[in-house]
């Protein structure tokens, strides 16, 4: 079974800080860190068979980008098959309108 490294980027760290402070903010610091653990404990799951979900549809030129969910949000992630790598470019809350996204993701 082959393992891949797992990176976080700078961005999609930014985003799971703001998705815990925001958490924090209108529930818990406890509840906070239970999602932020989940968060962490899907992205883990990525060492294993990344490409086993769904591609995320869009205009991102030779780019091949995936998404994952856990709960109500989404992990976007390019799997970099020559280097072993997997690369989690943003996280985001489902609910939010896709336009944003276009600017947390490689221009193609």
């Amino acid at each position: 079974m082959k393992t891949y490294k797992v990176l976080i980027s700078m961005l999609a760290s930014e985003r799971l800080v703001e998705i815990h402070e925001n958490i924090s903010k209108f529930y818990s610091d406890k509840k906070a860190d239970v999602v932020l653990d989940l968060l962490l404990g899907r992205i883990d799951t990525l060492q294993t068979f990344p490409n086993r979900n769904p591609i995320l549809q869009g205009d991102f030129g030779e780019k091949e980008f995936r998404k994952i969910f856990q709960g109500t949000f989404t992990i976007v992630y390019e799997v970099e098959e020559e280097r072993m790598r997997i690369l989690v470019l943003t996280v985001f809350d489902g609910r939010r309108s896709p336009d944003w996204l276009e600017k947390d993701l490689p221009k193609p």
